[in-house]
């Protein structure tokens, strides 16, 4: 099954968290299927959730006199995200 070449590109994904239930990274079950069994998980494992969660972090991070200053201005809240807050997180 490893190397049926029928299988879809890409398909499902299993969710890796760490000790405390913080999402680390994900793997499709097609890469799962295909690695061979001494691969290490890490090698195989995507890492979007780890920028994800780091963002969401920096987010966070923004001050509120800043926000406030943005709602000031007149900015909508898809402006205020992507003019003012993504470039301070």
């Amino acid at each position: 099954m490893r190397a049926d070449a029928e299988l879809p590109d890409e398909f499902f994904e299993i969710y890796v968290v760490d000790a405390l239930m913080r999402p680390v990274g994900a793997v499709r079950v097609s890469s799962l299927i295909r690695a061979s069994r001494d691969t290490p998980l890490a090698d195989i494992m995507r890492a979007p959730l780890i920028l994800i969660r780091n963002t969401v972090v920096g987010l966070q991070g923004v001050p509120a006199p800043v926000q406030e200053a943005a709602r000031g201005m007149g900015f909508t809240p898809l402006q205020t995200l992507l003019k003012v807050e993504l470039p301070l997180a």
